[in-house]
């Protein structure tokens, strides 16, 4: 069932020092897994993807945007254990902004500092909307998101990639938890308005009107994407992208900090139907993010809120 060929460059120096050639070496892949970092390190090791039953079909892919010294990505491949093992440097992303967006516009929390100021904000826009464009990206079937803070907690009883093929899936969602208000200001507006405008009907309407975009609950819904797997095919499709196109357009991730875990999540409900749509079960995929904590948070102080409403 291979189908996809991954291409990588590097550089091969022998003789004098004027003498060099080009290898290309060539991967054949239809799934992928990939860890975005900002610095190759100890943070990427700990991520044991052995622990996933898909015979190491999946290329592990390390996303980077910083020089990286080649003794840690030795280590990375030593301990991927068996698993072909990829870097892909996105240094030229942190330079990417949408067009005739003003940089010069404070970035608003600005995390990574020290760093850039718009250099999370770049990460969510890769996630939502630039990833399925990536070179080595592009040409696969199915790609599975890890963060460098995620945790695979034990043994994953079920090859998830192999459940997406056999149900025909395009998104294999994680917890469904709630946004943080600070962070979705003028999102659910934006999305009513698009929606309005070119007469969409969402395709998981249930996941839309009592999840994702509940006219009775102030926040946003949302998968928290540090887990997913996404089909590329389908959000190449042009309806998906005029969509990502028209939220690129709005500014609002660079604005108002919109996350893709929401955007990502609002793209699945309109336009994907339930049937497509997968979600992890902890006790077959046991995982583990650094930050569920908080958001969890907001998931009990919603529910009280709401208890309140109706009493």
């Amino acid at each position: 069932n291979v189908s996809v060929t991954i291409s990588a460059h590097r550089l091969w120096f022998g003789g004098s020092a004027s003498t060099k050639r080009e290898i290309k070496v060539k991967y054949k892949a239809t799934c992928a897994i990939a860890v975005m970092v900002y610095r190759i390190g100890a943070e990427v090791i700990g991520l044991d993807a052995s622990l996933i039953p898909d015979g190491n079909r999946a290329a592990l892919m390390i996303l980077y945007n910083h020089a990286s010294q080649a003794s840690k990505r030795r280590l990375i491949r030593e301990q991927s254990k068996g698993r072909v093992t990829l870097f892909l440097n996105l240094e030229s992303l942190w330079g990417e902004f949408p067009a005739g967006f003003n940089e010069s516009y404070t970035a608003p929390l600005a995390y990574f500092k020290g760093r850039c100021r718009y250099c999370y904000h770049h990460m969510i826009n890769y996630w939502f909307r630039r990833w399925m464009n990536t070179e080595m990206i592009s040409q696969l079937h199915l790609l599975m998101r890890l963060d460098s803070d995620s945790f695979l907690t034990g043994q994953w009883l079920r090859d998830p990639f192999q459940e997406m093929e056999r149900a025909k899936a395009v998104y294999y969602a994680n917890d469904l938890m709630y946004e943080s208000p600070r962070v979705a200001i003028n999102l659910r507006n934006t999305t009513l308005a698009y929606i309005r405008k070119h007469n969409i009907k969402p395709a998981n309407s249930k996941l839309f009107q009592e999840k994702i975009m509940n006219p009775h609950d102030e926040l946003v819904g949302m998968f928290f994407n540090n887990f997913q797997i996404m089909d590329v095919r389908f959000f190449q499709k042009k309806e998906v992208q005029e969509w990502m196109e028209y939220i690129d357009q709005s500014y609002g991730v660079y604005l108002h900090r919109w996350g893709d875990a929401p955007l990502m999540s609002i793209t699945v409900a309109l336009f994907a139907n339930p049937e497509q749509l997968l979600i992890r079960d902890q006790t077959v995929m046991p995982y583990q993010h650094e930050s569920d904590g908080w958001r969890k948070f907001y998931r009990i102080v919603n529910s009280i809120k709401q208890f309140f409403k109706l009493n």
